[in-house]
């Protein structure tokens, strides 16, 4: 219900825009949690004919920033926003000014005030029993990239339209 309550205001157009305008379209980020997501926005944009371009990995990222072109975009999808090898990342993409969404769970991060857009998600932290294990549904993220890829289609039917 939180994230719910975070997403009702919030506006998709400028991601939309950033999406429907760019020459290509990468995405990185860590982690199961972060690359299950990926993976679920790359399916579903490309029902809507964007590819997206996942990264795997230091070496991918680097020669990526090594090898962008002025309208390619980048999404950096991390859950704290803190990881300091993504910071650093996002700021050698904005060097090269490019255009840089985050989706995170932590909209006041590092690298959420380095981005052209933020978009947010409220993940529900559960402490398993054993062992005081921290466990992160991956609901919220998940309602969060379905919601942009309805959006971006209303998007794109508004401008075909």
């Amino acid at each position: 219900a939180y994230t719910i309550h975070i997403l009702q205001n919030t506006d998709f157009s400028e991601v939309c825009r950033t999406l429907f305008e760019a020459e290509r379209v990468f995405a990185y980020g860590q982690g199961f949690f972060v690359k299950s997501g990926m993976q679920i926005l790359k399916e579903g944009m490309f029902k809507a004919d964007l590819i997206i371009n996942l990264l795997n990995g230091p070496g991918e990222m680097n020669t990526f920033i090594h090898n962008a072109r002025p309208d390619d975009v980048m999404i950096i999808f991390s859950v704290s926003g803190e990881n300091t090898e993504t910071i650093r990342y996002a700021e050698e993409i904005l060097q090269k000014n490019l255009k840089l969404i985050v989706i995170t769970a932590n909209a006041d991060s590092s690298l959420a005030k380095s981005a052209h857009v933020v978009l947010n998600f409220a993940p529900l932290v559960t402490q398993d029993l054993k062992d005081n294990y921290e466990f992160f549904p991956i609901s919220s993220f998940v309602f969060l990239i379905e919601l942009l890829y309805y959006k971006y289609c209303l998007y794109c039917q508004n401008q075909n339209s």
